[in-house]
């Protein structure tokens, strides 16, 4: 049975390998800490919605009520909802699929912070020192190896 399982996982992953970044209608068939099992409704895929791609906010898990609710946003998902996804990660081998939430306007509930330093701004992260501060470079000491340093002394002897 788990072997057939499997099976099929990998089956269901190969035929959406070539449907990355597609919207998908699915189906909340678990809550846990690390964040949303869903059912594809389209092909029966599973996949996992990683709680990072839920959107920037803290989400609290009620393992009583089977819901993750965002403590700023107070959205809130639970088993049995219904959500637009977009396939996210595909992995043939193992037959894993990550998908990442849609919000109503079709835009991914996460933002990918792709681009941005990790000062928040804009653009790849330099070695540019904040505002006013000064950045120390520490100077590397100029050393020579033991190999020249023998022969050196053989040659002065």
């Amino acid at each position: 049975m788990m072997a057939e399982r499997q099976t099929m996982d990998r089956f269901t992953a190969v035929f959406l390998a070539n449907q990355v970044d597609k919207i998908f209608e699915a189906k909340v068939t678990g809550v846990t800490r690390a964040g949303l099992f869903l059912t594809l409704e389209a092909t029966g895929a599973d996949g996992l919605a990683p709680i990072s791609t839920l959107g920037h906010d803290f989400f609290v898990y009620d393992q009583d009520r089977h819901t993750l609710t965002g403590e700023r946003t107070g959205v809130t998902y639970r088993l049995a909802d219904r959500l637009m996804v977009r396939l996210r990660e595909v992995d043939i081998v193992t037959g894993g699929v990550i998908v990442s939430i849609e919000d109503g306007d079709g835009k991914s509930a996460y933002k990918s912070r792709r681009g941005q330093s990790r000062r928040g701004g804009k653009g790849p992260a330099s070695d540019t020192p904040a505002r006013g501060k000064i950045k120390h470079v520490k100077k590397k000491k100029r050393t020579t190896p033991k190999g020249k340093k023998r022969a050196a002394a053989r040659k002065s002897t």
